[in-house]
């Protein structure tokens, strides 16, 4: 009678380790069922860009757009603020580099990038005045020359020409006396410029 009993005992815990395996299993693929459906139904992060790379710096501005260079002038500080009396540059200044462009917006890439706050809008075929930095254009590094260049080299160097622009129009820039800022590239990165509006990375400028 008690080999009976203990036979039955050990078939009953058989029996409930059985059960609590199953239930562990079935626990296991719920969860892994669960993961999979957050997985599935959050939201797609966001792509991040550096502020300092060319899409970034394309990116925050307040509008990109097409436009021709109608004038340039210097607005290097070393030729702006030479010394009164003795007629020479200064060498240790700033903004150095600097240059003055009279634009004409050619076409808008982009519309208002509500990121940057524009404190008005932009329109094909206005003529805008804007600073920007001399040789940029060529890498995107901010990389210029040493030599200060008169504004007859800037004009054979940037006139007539078309850029990509992407302007700051924020109120601020706007009623600063030095005006807004541009970063610009050459027509040859147009396609890259459109491409890049058209992955509608947070914080860039909406494409149109």
């Amino acid at each position: 009678m008690k080999g009976t009993c203990k036979r039955h005992q050990l078939a009953k815990s058989d029996h409930d380790c059985s059960g609590d395996r199953t239930s562990q299993r079935i626990l296991g693929s719920l969860v892994r069922l669960t993961c999979l459906l957050l997985l599935c139904l959050s939201p797609v992060t966001a792509e991040a860009l550096s502020p300092i790379s060319d899409e970034g710096t394309l990116c925050r501005g307040s509008y990109v757009f097409v436009g021709r260079v109608l004038a340039a002038t210097t607005r290097d500080c070393r030729d702006v603020y030479k010394d009164k009396i003795e007629g020479q540059q200064i060498r240790d200044c700033s903004p150095r580099h600097t240059l003055h462009f009279k634009v004409y917006v050619v076409q808008l890439l982009s519309s208002a990038n509500p990121s940057s706050q524009p404190g008005r809008q932009l329109h094909s075929g206005e003529v805008i005045e804007v600073l920007a930095i001399v040789g940029h254009e060529e890498d995107g590094s901010r990389r210029a020359e040493d030599v200060v260049q008169s504004s007859n080299e800037l004009a054979a160097r940037y006139v007539p020409k078309e850029f990509i622009f992407s302007i700051q129009m924020s109120d601020f820039e706007l009623h600063s006396q030095a005006g807004p800022w541009v970063n610009f590239w050459p027509m040859r990165q147009e396609e890259w410029a459109v491409s890049t509006l058209q992955r509608r990375i947070e914080g860039c400028a909406p494409p149109l």
